[in-house]
């Protein structure tokens, strides 16, 4: 029995032990890719196209043991074979700790491999790394400097990214009118799209502008219609399993609540008799 062989029948056995691990119970998409894959006899999905199905499968939950050893073998491979999709992902895994384990220096580890392809996505994950700091000193040069690059290369995310930099004053000088202008710039990019997991937080900011008078004049009416646009792409995110967005979704519900009495204060009263018919 050759190598080729039994990898085959490997893949097969793992995939069966995600059936075992996931039937009858809340990982229903997990089980429900792990036993079309099994069951089919096309050969139209690869090992990568299946591990990023499971990748993005029950994204609410923490992974499954059997998953993970499903995905970091396959992602293995394609590392062997320079593949930037599976540096980042397998590092987005330990970023978020989904697998099980969270190590952001893993995590950077992968990425940097993975930037180095000149695969955007990496960047933008390295961007962040750096701003907050994790599992490293914050520094907002770093920060900077790969956010520029993924935005450069269309990465919405981290152009609104570039943009809380102009608007915070972290590395550049602060320009309220630049952050403005990034925001507006990842707005319109990501209403090009056909999916934007991120449009939440972009409408937040796009809110916050509005609210604030970052860079634009005041507008509560506009700061509202932002703000529960971002409330109804929260929802979406959440149940995407970005475990971030929560945060977002309790202030832009607070800060309505509050934009809705100043607006009830503006409005003029409205005094007039009763006409007879």
């Amino acid at each position: 029995m050759n190598s080729k062989v039994n990898l085959i029948i490997s893949f097969a056995e793992m995939l069966q032990k995600i059936v075992n691990e996931t039937k009858d119970t809340d990982y229903a998409q997990t089980c429900d890719v792990a036993m079309k894959t099994l069951s089919s006899d096309d050969g139209s999905m690869t090992i990568f196209d299946v591990a990023y199905a499971l990748h993005n499968s029950d994204a609410d939950k923490k992974m499954p043991a059997s998953v993970f050893e499903y995905l970091k073998t396959v992602y293995q491979i394609g590392i062997d074979e320079d593949n930037p999709i599976c540096m980042n992902n397998l590092g987005s895994l330990y970023y978020t700790g989904r697998c099980g384990t969270q190590s952001y220096r893993k995590a950077r580890e992968y990425y940097e491999m993975a930037v180095k392809t000149g695969y955007p996505l990496p960047a933008e994950n390295l961007g962040y790394v750096y701003y907050y700091g994790r599992d490293t000193e914050v520094d907002y040069e770093k920060a900077y400097m790969y956010f520029s690059m993924a935005a450069l290369q269309g990465q919405v995310e981290a152009t609104y990214k570039v943009g809380d930099m102009f608007r915070y004053g972290f590395y550049v000088d602060k320009s309220p009118t630049t952050a403005f202008t990034l925001y507006n710039k990842a707005f319109e990019e990501a209403g090009n799209m056909e999916d934007c997991n991120c449009f939440g937080n972009i409408l937040k900011r796009m809110g916050d502008a509005f609210y604030e008078g970052i860079g634009v004049d005041t507008n509560n009416t506009c700061a509202l219609m932002f703000y529960q646009r971002a409330e109804q792409h929260f929802y979406t995110q959440i149940m995407g399993g970005d475990q971030y967005a929560q945060k977002d979704l309790e202030y832009v519900i607070k800060i309505q609540s509050k934009i809705r009495k100043q607006i009830s204060k503006e409005l003029p009263a409205m005094e007039w008799k009763d006409r007879a018919g």
